[in-house]
């Protein structure tokens, strides 16, 4: 997926399935320009989560960048003097306790956006998928303001347009508009009725 962007404006994000900077990688070596790490809630794991994104000495990224390098077009040298300020760095902020630490979250260097996952925030709020509940959109909105406060973008999941354009308007600047289950769905659906007739 991260070649089939080539050639395009599309910056190829990834989402690895927990905070452990050996799952990191192999995805940056293949051309990622950004990874997205879950259930961050401590400023040590969010700076663990940037370190593997930089090579020394500014983080623990191992050196051998076989596809990258091509996949950008550049040498290998090139490749390795632009990474570090070009990747994103992106921490999922899903819990009670990463909104309770929040400001020391978006206080660590190089953090270039955090992401609130509404779903699984509300079940850790105990209020399982209410995502519109009033103690789950507090939260979101303090992991907002201490965001802006910080310098740091901050991002989040809204799945029609009336909520997209809200979250818009209250000053999230990154927003996942649809997943590939229900991009699926809805496309097979409406097949079928149109087959149906």
């Amino acid at each position: 997926m991260i070649w089939a962007s080539r050639g395009t404006d599309a910056v190829p994000l990834v989402r690895v399935p927990w905070h452990e900077p050996w799952l990191v990688k192999p995805l940056l070596d293949a051309g990622a320009m950004g990874v997205i790490t879950p259930m961050v809630e401590t400023a040590a794991q969010a700076a663990t989560a940037v370190a593997a994104l930089r090579y020394p000495p500014a983080g623990v990224r191992g050196f051998a960048p076989a596809l990258a390098p091509a996949r950008w077009g550049l040498s290998v040298a090139d490749y390795a003097a632009a990474a570090d300020g070009a990747l994103l760095a992106i921490v999922q902020i899903e819990t009670a306790a990463a909104v309770e630490r929040i400001e020391a979250i978006v206080a660590v260097p190089g953090l270039d956006l955090v992401f609130v996952g509404m779903y699984d925030l509300s079940g850790s709020l105990g209020l399982l998928g209410q995502v519109d509940h009033p103690l789950v959109e507090a939260a979101a909105l303090r992991v907002l303001a201490a965001a802006r406060q910080a310098g740091v973008a901050a991002g989040t999941i809204s799945l029609d347009p009336a909520t997209i354009r809200r979250r818009l308007e209250q000053g999230f600047s990154f927003m996942a508009v649809a997943t590939d289950g229900s991009l699926l769905t809805g496309s097979a659906r409406q097949l079928l009725e149109m087959v149906r007739g």
